[in-house]
């Protein structure tokens, strides 16, 4: 028996079920969103809109937590996969390599998968927070997250290599060097008209960070907030110096404070979750405890 009281064999076939029906919608629930490029918050808008959906509906139909967490690795995982197999037709096709990237794995399609990510997340984190105080949902949050955060840290470092690394080409010379602070932030919002491309990187340079900020919170929240603090400027600092001597990228002062930011949001937002589910369980547990269970 399951601990809802469900024979073992029935709520396997209802578990495979749910997690073959969750894969499939998780997986083109991104796809309106890919098609509306040139409009970035209708693409967020829309994407986690449907997300949230499918959790809503299938939460009602009772399917196990964990059919939402494999459908949601699922996605990351489809999408990975199906852009790699792309790129390798497309080197095939054509004598350069790493131009093709950016136009098949382009940025706001990495950031689609992280909003429908985001909208099972918070659905989850709400549905324990509630349901916690009426009895034990804490079995049911844990199923959820271990699939869903393991796959959405490897695509996290994947999608850092392929910002940082695979869709970079190397110039001749080294970029310019902007040392002006809030350059972005004037070129993206303050001129005659929004420019998609420049707010999506603005926004972009402080969304790329959040999941950082997400990850060191859950490592270092008992221990010291100084690595917290310290390891995002170190990391983003790094990355500025290294596009300057590599060629591959401007290095720019608001790069590093747009990161910084984002790490900071990130960390922020996972003490406020902490505090939350903690409350919840009547400080039986938090993402720490729960990840490491």
């Amino acid at each position: 028996m399951t601990p809802g009281g469900e024979p073992v064999l029935k709520s396997s076939a209802k578990n495979i079920i749910g997690s073959v029906v969750t894969s499939a919608l998780f997986t083109v629930c991104v796809l309106p969103g890919y098609n509306l490029i040139g409009s970035l918050f209708k693409q967020i808008g829309v994407t986690f809109l449907l997300s949230l959906l499918i959790c809503l509906c299938f939460d009602l139909i009772k399917f196990d937590a964990v059919c939402f967490g494999v459908g949601i690795s699922f996605m990351f995982c489809f999408w990975t996969v199906y852009s790699l197999i792309l790129q390798i037709r497309s080197h095939f096709a054509a004598s350069d390599f790493s131009i093709w990237w950016h136009y098949i794995f382009y940025y706001d399609r990495i950031a689609l998968l992280y909003v429908a990510w985001s909208a099972c997340v918070l659905f989850f984190i709400f549905k324990l927070i509630i349901k916690s105080r009426k009895g034990d949902y804490l079995y049911e949050y844990k199923r959820f997250s271990k699939p869903a955060y393991s796959t959405f840290i490897v695509f996290y470092l994947l999608t850092l290599v392929f910002c940082f690394v695979l869709s970079r080409r190397p110039a001749t010379e080294p970029l310019p060097v902007n040392m002006v602070p809030f350059t972005a932030l004037r070129d993206a919002f303050l001129g005659d008209r929004l420019d998609y491309e420049l707010v999506f990187l603005f926004i972009g340079n402080i969304a790329i960070f959040i999941p950082l900020g997400i990850i060191l919170g859950v490592l270092f929240k008992k221990k010291s907030l100084v690595p917290v603090f310290i390891i995002p400027v170190i990391v983003t600092v790094l990355i500025e110096v290294s596009q300057y001597f590599l060629k591959n990228g401007n290095c720019d002062i608001d790069d590093c404070i747009l990161n910084i930011l984002g790490s900071y949001i990130g960390t922020g937002f996972q003490f406020l979750v902490d505090k939350a589910i903690f409350r919840a369980t009547r400080g039986e547990a938090d993402s720490a405890v729960i990840l490491s269970d």
